[in-house]
């Protein structure tokens, strides 16, 4: 594991989506799942605005992803 925060994030994900395949189709060998793809697209954007001096404000940037991750077994399925 990385030591980058975005790291924990991704590997819940992958974790995550190995479950779901397990679970929703069947697969009982996890272990010849792949990762195909994944990207990750930038999502909304909430404003925030914090209080300056002299009357002034400050926009804070509250920045979200979205994460699009493929999972497939070995023979590429």
């Amino acid at each position: 594991v990385l030591p980058h925060n975005g790291a924990l994030i991704l590997k819940k994900l992958v974790r995550s989506a190995v479950a779901n395949v397990s679970h929703n189709l069947g697969v009982t060998n996890t272990d010849l799942l792949t990762v195909r793809e994944i990207f990750v697209n930038e999502g909304r954007v909430g404003k925030r605005f914090q209080p300056k001096g002299r009357g002034r404000i400050y926009q804070i940037l509250k920045r979200s992803c979205h994460v699009v991750l493929t999972v497939s077994n070995a023979r590429g399925k």
